[in-house]
């Protein structure tokens, strides 16, 4: 099985890479930018943008400015939509998290701000569209949003931009996460997805170990 790229993401685990490939090796969902099997299923755009996953080596692109051990990501080619790219997760009512998203933008890209959010949770306070610094070019940039679920907890993470580039101008992405903060606004030891990954981790680890 493809997902032995796991190793690739390190601590600290959130609702973000970790678990989708974890969650992949484990039960066949495809939810993350594995570049090792080649695989965008379950992210989502809007046409004719395109999303493929890459290793960031084979781009040219660096990994200074990533957390450890992070080595592939989403290249978002533009040619004509505004939403780069959506993420979608399932929270907790009640809850403040903040998604948070690694945005490289090449020296080329001639469009709109880049806009990060997370829309599509109905009665959720905050969330709101926080911009990429356009003028940070070449280089990882970590762009966040925090917001209070109510009712709805089904939603997105995205990545929009807010007036077209030239066509085929691309934007890549990577350590997507959602987190819940405590009243703090520090990250929650151990929310309900992080339960999930300390049961999935075990199980993942061994079946490792038998495919090498």
């Amino acid at each position: 099985f493809g997902p032995l790229a796991v190793r690739e993401y390190p601590e600290p685990l959130s609702a973000g890479n970790w678990f989708r490939l974890a969650e992949e090796a484990v039960t066949g969902h495809t939810g993350n930018p594995d570049a090792a099997n080649g695989t965008t299923s379950g992210w989502g755009t809007v046409e004719p943008n395109t999303l493929e996953a890459v290793v960031l080596a084979a781009e040219g692109l660096p990994t200074e400015g990533l957390p450890g051990g992070v080595l592939t990501g989403l290249r978002a080619t533009v040619r004509g939509a505004a939403r780069l790219f959506a993420y979608p997760v399932e929270l907790e009512p009640g809850l403040t998290y903040e998604g948070s998203v690694y945005v490289f933008v090449p020296e080329d890209w001639d469009g709109g701000d880049l806009m990060v959010d997370m829309p599509e949770f109905d009665g959720m306070e905050g969330g709101g569209a926080v911009a990429v610094d356009l003028s940070v070019r070449g280089t990882w940039q970590r762009v966040a949003t925090r917001g209070t679920t109510a009712g709805d907890v089904s939603g997105n993470v995205r990545l929009i931009t807010t007036a077209q580039p030239s066509p085929g101008r691309t934007v890549y992405v990577t350590r997507v996460e959602v987190e819940a903060l405590d009243a703090e606004g520090n990250a929650k030891a151990a929310s309900s997805q992080q339960a999930k990954q300390a049961y999935l981790r075990p199980v993942l680890e061994a079946l490792l170990e038998q495919a090498q």
